[in-house]
């Protein structure tokens, strides 16, 4: 029972693959401050990986806080 995220893959070359899993967006609610790029904040993904090995993401955490919390955060 290993844990697996389905992808498809969309190149190969002669030392790399690259895959598509399908988790390219963070929808950012309205009114919602957005990480700035130029601040180079360190993103990773929550995913919810289900038995078939589709992703769904859960959530954005920026700078290592959930995306809500350092929302909060910046508000202040």
């Amino acid at each position: 029972s290993d844990l697996y995220l389905a992808g498809t893959v969309t190149r190969v070359d002669e030392d790399e693959v690259r895959v598509d899993y399908g988790l390219d967006r963070f929808s950012v609610p309205v009114g919602a401050r957005e990480p700035e790029p130029g601040a180079r904040p360190n993103l990773r993904l929550v995913v919810f990986v289900t038995a078939s090995g589709r992703g769904t993401i859960e959530d954005l955490l920026v700078d290592g806080v959930s995306f809500d919390e350092w929302n909060a955060r910046r508000g202040r």
